[in-house]
């Protein structure tokens, strides 16, 4: 018969690991702890900075599209203005050439007017380079002597020449030449000292 220890074999329980614990009260962990907090402190404060710069950097932003905007609206009003300017100098211009066309063809018309007498008209009148060429008739060639006589008087013309009188059938026709001098005209529609020579 065979017999059977039972007692000497039992079997061992298996033995629970020990899990590790963090000690936070111990000496030896305050630097660990220390270190951790100053990473944390330094995350917090970088990103505090870079969200205060990303507000700045949006700030400036808008101030800057603002004054663009501005600069735009500026720069469009001074084209307007320089378009405005250029249309009224344009006009300055044009009105400064008919006041100057006054002392040419218009004045010139007007002096010899003052000193036509009912008795001359006028056929042709040529001006080139204040150089005078009047052609006409008169009822007599007293009257047109009379003429000639006024523009030699009148301080607007010079070297005032009766070319030649040719009479027909029913008038004296005649060529004159003169020289204009508008230097010292009075503006049209003002007497001038030619009509007090005209014996009109």
């Amino acid at each position: 018969m065979i017999r059977i220890n039972l007692l000497g074999h039992e079997t061992a329980k298996p033995k629970r690991r020990a899990i590790p614990t963090l000690s936070m009260g111990g000496s030896e962990n305050a630097p660990f702890i220390l270190v951790v907090v100053a990473a944390v402190v330094l995350v917090a404060a970088a990103w505090w900075w870079q969200d205060r710069s990303m507000r700045d950097l949006r700030a400036t932003h808008q101030q800057v599209t603002a004054e663009n905007e501005q600069l735009a609206e500026t720069a469009l009003r001074v084209v307007e203005l320089e378009d405005r300017r250029a249309s009224v100098n344009q006009r300055l211009g044009i009105i400064v050439d008919l006041k100057k066309n006054q002392s040419g063809p218009v004045l010139l018309l007007d002096q010899i007017s003052r000193e036509l007498s009912n008795s001359v008209w006028l056929t042709d009148l040529t001006l080139s380079a204040g150089n005078v060429s009047i052609i006409g008739e008169g009822l007599s060639e007293l009257a047109i002597t009379d003429f000639a006589q006024n523009l030699r008087l009148s301080p607007l013309f010079a070297d005032t020449l009766l070319d030649y009188t040719q009479d027909t059938e029913n008038s004296v026709q005649f060529q004159l030449s003169t020289r204009f001098v508008p230097l010292s005209a009075p503006p049209v529609g003002e007497a001038g000292g030619a009509d007090s020579g005209s014996g009109r």
